[in-house]
């Protein structure tokens, strides 16, 4: 499964872009050899559960390596028109550059093989561009309790206090936390690291007060 994402910049520049869900890697494929950034030893999250002796690149650096290459020159305010196509359906957005960037960051990290993001991929698989944060949130947590309802069906006691999701959101502020550290050492401008510091917001916002959140989607949800 693949999603494209065709962007317009000024002066008649398109880029074409397209995620594969299901990726394979081979650094052999490159063509540049990996970054001094893209190592994995190089600000290792201290929740990541791989080993350095067996890999040697971040997953999630190699993944967002070919994006930071195409903004690294392009300023966050600058104008965008954007067409996502999936397999089902198109998308269209005029935004700034920064929001394009987030939105490919959100699908390509969620899809990457690192142990902490690819718990996203179910998201990824139904991907909603340019999702507000309250789209976000209400996917986060639907996601989540259908994910839980399906792993336990009846055999056991589900997460109805979403116990497991606060926890990888408190996880994911760690991974972006650590991957801005990197992109920072690799950006010239700051589309792409306003667009991990927006990602990096969002699992803060929702991770530490997510009761509170909830209830802002209460009156969204009165017909049920």
């Amino acid at each position: 499964m693949t999603i494209d994402y065709i962007i317009e910049l000024a002066e008649n520049k398109t880029v074409f872009y397209q995620v594969d869900l299901n990726r394979k890697y081979d650094i052999k494929e490159r063509d540049n050899e990996p970054e001094f950034w893209e190592h994995l030893d190089f600000h290792k999250c201290p929740v990541c559960t791989l080993d350095s002796t067996k890999t040697k690149f971040c997953p999630a650096a190699l993944d967002i390596s070919d994006v930071l290459d195409l903004f690294k020159t392009i300023k966050s305010y600058e104008y965008a028109q954007v067409t996502v196509n999936t397999n089902e359906r198109s998308y269209f957005k005029e935004c700034d550059a920064q929001m394009v960037v987030g939105s490919l960051f959100g699908l390509i990290m969620a899809t990457s093989q690192c142990p902490v993001l690819r718990k996203l991929k179910s998201m990824a698989v139904f991907h909603l561009p340019f999702a507000t944060y309250e789209e976000s949130l209400a996917r986060t947590i639907a996601y989540y309790l259908l994910t839980d309802y399906l792993e336990f069906n009846g055999n056991g006691q589900m997460d109805n206090k979403l116990d497991r999701l606060k926890k990888l959101y408190e996880e994911l502020e760690i991974v972006n936390r650590n991957l801005k550290n990197r992109i920072n050492q690799a950006s010239i401008e700051d589309s792409a690291i306003n667009a991990i510091v927006n990602f990096f917001s969002l699992s803060i916002l929702i991770g530490k007060s997510l009761n509170e959140q909830i209830e802002d989607l209460r009156e969204y949800l009165k017909l049920f």
